[in-house]
Formats: structure tokens, sequence, C-alpha cells
């Protein structure tokens, strides 16, 4: 998305880079420009928002239903959109193709619970006949999506570990921990009533005065084994994607939430 972005000449140097050929000996750095935004700049993905937006504009009349979702349904480079029924879906993926394109973003990869849709909209047949073997999970924002099944699901990965202290006899340290912990991406909170009793042994580990890279107390080793087991019901975790279709034409609709505190930790459902 970001070598999508032209950078205009004025402010092009603030990509400058300085290149030393092998066997220079002058040593005198060849000295290049990045014409387009790249990645690493902590700016690039506001601006990459603000163009995408801005292009989107251009079409608020011809197409409003497609700019809102590209403004509202775009998380980076990646649409998470839905449609009441297939004709509903073709249209506004289409319109949004076409908004993307104006500003040379070429969206792809599509996926739906519907495979006749992804065929309508995948112009690669290679493409198409990836998507068809698949039949598996796509992430969304920390979560799976099953569009078999049209359900959300968790596959818990933890594969930046330097130890497998989730699957083996192993005494994590703070530092294993933590990162236990932040791999279990669920901004939604779906899965916060398993993730809320590890972060209740980190308070209790900070508490203990245990050093990042210090083997858990015997005590705390012993709560880490429970959660262990704990954390293994997260793979069973399984929401449908619409809670109910009859929504959009009810008369009452009711919100109801539950709320209690305790002395560990607060929680609403």
């Amino acid at each position: 998305m970001f070598h999508r972005v032209n950078i205009r000449e004025g402010d092009m140097h603030a990509q400058r880079f300085l290149w030393y050929d092998e066997g220079d000996k002058a040593r005198y750095p060849s000295i290049y420009v990045m014409r387009a935004m790249t990645f690493g700049l902590n700016c690039a993905p506001c601006i990459a928002h603000f163009i995408r937006d801005k292009n989107a504009d251009d079409f608020k009349d011809q197409f409003p239903r497609a700019v809102e979702a590209i403004k509202k349904s775009h998380y980076v480079d990646d649409l998470i959109e839905s449609a009441d029924d297939e004709k509903s879906a073709l249209e506004l993926a289409k319109q949004i193709k076409q908004i993307h394109a104006a500003a040379g973003f070429q969206i792809r990869g599509w996926s739906s619970n519907l495979t006749s849709v992804v065929e309508k909209l995948e112009e690669d047949p290679i493409t198409t006949a990836k998507i068809k073997e698949w039949g598996s999970a796509t992430k969304v924002l920390g979560m799976f999506w099953d569009p078999l099944n049209d359900s959300f699901k968790y596959i818990c990965r933890f594969t930046k570990l330097r130890r497998d202290v989730v699957n083996e006899s192993l005494t994590p340290t703070k530092r294993e921990i933590l990162q236990v912990l932040m791999s279990i991406f669920d901004p939604l909170g779906f899965v916060s009533c398993y993730t809320i009793g590890l972060k209740i042994i980190l308070q209790e580990v900070w508490r203990a005065g245990i050093a990042w890279d210090e083997p858990l107390r015997d005590d705390l080793n012993n709560k880490w084994c429970q959660w262990k087991n704990v954390m293994q019901l997260i793979r069973d975790v399984n929401i449908s994607r619409c809670f109910s279709p009859l929504l959009q034409d009810a008369q009452d609709v009711q919100l109801h939430t539950f709320v209690d505190a305790g002395e560990s930790g607060y929680a609403v459902v």
C-alpha cells in the first residue's frame, strides 16, 4: 500500500539514502532518493490513510456506500465488510475496487462465505483456484474467520517464543509470560475471560519482584501450569459472524449489559 503513494519532489529528500559500492576506493557514496513512500516511516500509515480517504471522497456522490466502507471498514490495507446478499456484496466490492484503482491501489485476495462471490471478484484464475483449495480460516484482527462456517475462532500460535514454554514442562520467566499474553491479540475481548487469568498471574509476578529473565517461583509456576490447561479452551471458542439476520428489520432491539467487579479485576458482558 505504501509503495503506491508517490512523494512530492520537495519532500523526497527526507527519504535520502547513501550507498557505498564495493571496491570504490574513492569512498564517495552514491545518493539515492525514494520517490514512493517507504516502510519504516512512523508517519507512513497516517499518510497512506489520508490518501486512501481523500481519493474515496471524490466518489462520495457516486458510490456513497462504498466510500463509507473504505473510510470505516479498513484496517490499513485490509477491508472487512459484510452485505445482506450476494448481489449487494458483489456490487459493493466492485465499487470499492473501482475507487481504489483510481488512486493506484489494486485491492485483491478476496475471501467470502460464498465461493461464487470470490470467483466473480478474482480476475486471476490462479488466485481463484488457490482460494477454492483453501476452505481454511482467514486471519482477521487476531481472530480467524472460517468462511465455510461463517464463524470466528482463535488459533493460538506462539512462534516467536525462544523456548516452547506453552507445550513443554518448562518454568517460564516473566518475559516469556508477557510474550505469551501479548501473542493473543483480542481487541474485541471475546476470550478475555481466559486471558484475564494470565494477567492476574503477571501482576503477582511483578509484586514478587521477579526479574525479566528469572524463572518463576514454585507457587507462581503452579498457577501458570493451571492456566495452560485453561488456555486450551480458547481453541474451542466459536462465534457466529452474523448474530441474527432479523436485526435489520426488527422494530425494537435491546442491548443488555452485565458488569461485575472483584478484588483482582472487573468485567463486562
